[in-house]
């Protein structure tokens, strides 16, 4: 007899604390199985694909994986669970043949799989796609130097054996006590942001700017760690990325992907507080997005439109849970910020972003959109938003 099937799923008590903003211990566990589940899922629609076994170097891609996840699954697991590698299993399982800027997205399986191998140890040589003219090791850095659409790579024992004339260009990131941050400033996989094109030439950001940023950096920890723990904490450890954009280029000041959990695109912050909030504000989408595909909160979410108080035009029910989600986040940090600084601006926009968030659950609760788990869910969400801003009053006339 066949074993049962196992599915993941989340507690009462779970739900009621990520709408509390207090995420319950289990949480940050249970985000990264599902995601790494998803992964696998849209994986497994694309790896028997001809592409990614035909490399004509006695290996292929999932061999490699294979092999990798022999020797270290945590360290294969880290790259299952990348962003880059959620939006590129997901894009490839799902668009349509011909459809984008890449020639043969599949074969970017190559270039996770040298991910993997890395991280795990092991000898490979593979040949990776190149775009803007360099190898992507996504997660890890660029191999420049490249000559052609593809680069042949090998590694032993966790480094790359470069011929003449290339270069191993690592990630940045900024560190924050056990936990890691990219600065993804790396060329385009597939599934990027819609804005970002592969140009002939990459160059990553320059050091000025990147000085900028990792300052900006430094300053939104302290802030978050200060006024908001409960909210830092899993920022902290769910977090992988930062993918800087233009101001030329793109209309968002920060956005996520759905299949990309745990990235945040932004434009460059004004200083540590806008980072601060652009971080906060995108990993509780990231989050949300998540539970929303482990629990049915949306009973309809594509025939139907609900004004929003963040859009000028209606939006799907379930962007303006979203919305809710998010800024009871951002809400809950100004505020404190406001209470710490004596500023007055930012207690106005504290109250503002209370007012919006409270319109908004009233509107997804006088509609019917929401299952019964998803009223539960914004009700508790709404009784959150006015217990935080009668703690803060309380505690200011004290």
């Amino acid at each position: 007899m066949p074993a049962p099937a196992r599915y993941l799923g989340i507690s009462a008590a779970q739900l009621t604390s990520l709408a509390r903003g207090r995420d319950h211990p289990g949480i940050a566990s249970l985000l990264r199985r599902a995601w790494l589940s998803r992964n696998l899922t849209f994986f497994a629609a694309v790896s028997p694909a001809p592409q990614v076994s035909a490399t004509g170097t006695g290996q292929s891609p999932l061999d490699t994986l294979i092999r990798a996840q022999q020797a270290d699954r945590a360290a294969v697991d880290s790259v299952l669970t990348h962003p880059r590698f959620g939006a590129w299993a997901a894009y490839c399982a799902t668009a349509a043949p011909g459809h984008g800027q890449f020639a043969d997205p599949i074969g970017f399986a190559a270039s996770f799989a040298v991910a993997a191998a890395l991280r795990a140890g092991i000898e490979f040589a593979l040949p990776i796609p190149v775009v803007g003219g360099v190898g992507v090791v996504p997660g890890l850095g660029t191999v420049s130097g490249a000559d052609g659409a593809y680069l042949h790579v090998r590694g032993h024992h966790g480094r790359l054996e470069l011929d003449g004339g290339q270069t191993w260009n690592p990630v940045r990131t900024w560190h924050s006590g056990a936990s890691t941050l990219e600065f993804d400033d790396l060329p385009p996989t597939p599934a990027a942001w819609p804005d970002q094109v592969v140009a002939p030439h990459w160059m990553p950001i320059a050091d000025t700017d990147y000085d900028w940023w990792k300052g900006c950096f430094e300053t939104a920890r302290q802030l978050l760690d200060d006024t908001v723990p409960e909210l830092a904490h899993p920022l902290a450890h769910g977090m992988r990325a930062v993918v800087p954009r233009s101001h030329e280029n793109t209309g968002f000041v920060s956005s996520t992907l759905v299949d990309a959990f745990g990235a945040a695109a932004m434009i460059t912050p004004v200083d540590g507080m806008g980072l601060a909030t652009g971080l906060l504000h995108e990993f509780q989408h990231s989050k949300l997005g998540i539970v929303l595909e482990l629990v049915p909160m949306i009973a309809c979410d594509t025939e139907v439109s609900l004004p929003s108080p963040w859009r000028a035009g209606p939006r799907p029910p379930s962007a303006v849970l979203h919305g809710v989600y998010a800024h009871l986040a951002v809400g809950r940090f100004t505020r404190g910020l406001a209470r710490a600084n004596g500023s007055a601006e930012l207690a106005e926009r504290a109250d503002t972003a209370h007012r919006q968030t409270v319109k908004a659950c009233a509107t997804l609760l006088d509609s019917a959109t929401l299952t019964e788990i998803g009223r539960t869910f914004v009700t508790v969400l709404r009784r959150t938003v006015d217990d935080d801003a009668r703690a803060v009053a309380a505690a200011g006339k004290e």
